[in-house]
């Protein structure tokens, strides 16, 4: 879990929403990690991450 300085939030808007998810989704194809679950909130999120080979591709 992760949360913004003092409670404050993490994300304007939903283009920084999208700016996460997109974030997210490049860090996971260089290191392989799968999410299994995840949510944002405003001023925090919780990923559950794992390792493995993706069903997607």
């Amino acid at each position: 879990m992760s949360r913004g300085n003092r409670g404050d939030s993490v994300y304007l808007d939903d283009k920084d929403h999208q700016t996460f998810i997109d974030t997210l989704e490049e860090a996971c194809t260089k290191t392989g990690w799968l999410v299994d679950a995840f949510v944002l909130m405003g001023n925090h999120y919780h990923l559950l991450l794992g390792k493995g080979v993706s069903p997607r591709k």
